[in-house]
C-alpha cells in the first residue's frame, strides 16, 4: 500500500490540462483492492516505471516510479477501453 507520494507540481498541472485527472485523485487508485500493477518495461529507461489500473470514480491508468519510501506520480488518465477490459477481467 502507498503511504505517500511525491509529484512535480508543473507535471501535475500539465496532467490536469492534458487528461483532466489530478494526481490527488490518481493516488487513490492505489487504494483499490482490485487494482492491477504492471512493470512498464518500455518506459523504464532512466528509472523503473510501473502502471496501476485502478478504480477511483472511473478506471484510471496511472504511471509512476518508486523512490523509497514514496512513489513519484508521472501521469494519470482515464483508462481507454483496452485497459478497462483488462481491469474488469481481473475483478
Amino acid at each position: 500500500m502507498v503511504k505517500s507520494s511525491e509529484r512535480d507540481e508543473q507535471k501535475a498541472d500539465s496532467n490536469i490540462k492534458k487528461y483532466g485527472v489530478t494526481f490527488k485523485t490518481a493516488s487513490k487508485a492505489f487504494l483499490d483492492e482490485n487494482r492491477i500493477g504492471i512493470y512498464d518495461e518500455a518506459h523504464s529507461i532512466d528509472e523503473d516505471c510501473f502502471i496501476t489500473i485502478g478504480l477511483v470514480e472511473e478506471i484510471l491508468f496511472v504511471v509512476y516510479s518508486v523512490r523509497h519510501p514514496k512513489i513519484r506520480l508521472i501521469s494519470a488518465r482515464l483508462a481507454p477501453p483496452k485497459e478497462r477490459s483488462v481491469y474488469y477481467g481481473n475483478v
